[in-house]
């Protein structure tokens, strides 16, 4: 059962979890004040549905892959048939369908103003089978739709929270997907069968540069947090990204870079003044690292 349970894990990439949420709490913390109850409620649960969505994406892509991975060596659990491809589709269109159907009912018995939430469940969900469809075409199209993914979820936390997106939100949602596609340019190629990327650095980088028009969009913005943010991410985490690709530990960077997500979320909700949810999105980055020891979601 261990075993069993260890190869889902693997296949669901449930160590990287943590990152979602702290998008999820990203675009809510940027629209609302959290510590209303009802906002709180609506935060879990919409929580709970971009865990689905995300799970679902993951077996998904395994499932899919399997002959593409299984060609490269691949040694995930789909690939070595320790778990069944097409019970790894199956499970996970089931997550995603399950995802996007609670996501959409709940926004609409519980908001007048539906449509923008609607839209971006529905825009995630489409992304993530495009990805699965598309994304061995070509390396160009991998990088957007995985960062249009990723974009869409600070946004549908707002759009649930809010009635309305932000400006600041939709800043920090592009960060966001600059910080993916920096993700996925470092993991091209990660067993090989594919061109490796050499750009994920200076994606990383970019992202990184949006703390300024984020704090440019307060009225009083705070350079010392800012300043903090860019310390971290230029200084600390993306030279350990690039540090493990010179070493040829593409993978573990890959990994570091997938855990920076919630580092980037942190250093954004800083920059905006919100140091209590940025410290939660620093312990969910810790989660994620300490998550990965027991299997690792590159």
């Amino acid at each position: 059962m261990v075993t069993s349970f260890r190869n889902w894990w693997l296949t669901f990439r449930a160590a990287n979890l943590p990152t979602a949420w702290s998008n999820v709490v990203l675009g809510a913390a940027l629209s609302v004040d959290l510590w209303q109850a009802h906002d709180f409620q609506m935060l879990c649960w919409t929580a709970l549905c971009i865990t689905l969505i995300y799970l679902g994406g993951m077996a998904i892509n395994d499932g899919g892959d399997v002959a593409f991975d299984r060609a490269c060596g691949s040694n995930r659990p789909v690939a070595r048939g320790t778990v069944g491809a097409k019970a790894a589709l199956i499970l996970g269109l089931a997550m995603l369908f399950t995802g996007w159907a609670a996501q959409l009912a709940v926004v609409v018995c519980c908001k007048d103003c539906w449509i923008d939430a609607g839209i971006s469940v529905s825009a995630l969900a489409v992304l993530v089978i495009l990805y699965q469809l598309l994304h061995r075409r070509s390396a160009t199209t991998a990088l957007i739709l995985m960062a249009g993914c990723r974009f869409c979820v600070p946004l549908l936390a707002a759009t649930v929270l809010h009635d309305t997106v932000p400006v600041i939100v939709w800043w920090a949602a592009a960060a966001v997907a600059c910080w993916t596609i920096g993700i996925t340019a470092t993991g091209r190629g990660e067993r090989g069968g594919e061109q490796r990327l050499e750009i994920g650095g200076y994606w990383l980088s970019v992202a990184s540069l949006g703390l300024f028009p984020i704090a440019l969009t307060l009225q009083t913005p705070h350079w010392e947090a800012v300043g903090a943010g860019l310390l971290v991410l230029l200084a600390g985490w993306i030279p350990a990204v690039r540090r493990r690709c010179i070493m040829g530990r593409r993978s573990e960077a890959v990994c570091w870079a997938i855990a920076g997500l919630p580092v980037l979320d942190s250093a954004i909700l800083l920059s905006a003044g919100h140091p209590e949810w940025a410290a939660l999105c620093m312990v969910l980055a810790a989660i994620t690292l300490g998550a990965q020891r027991y299997g690792r979601g590159s």
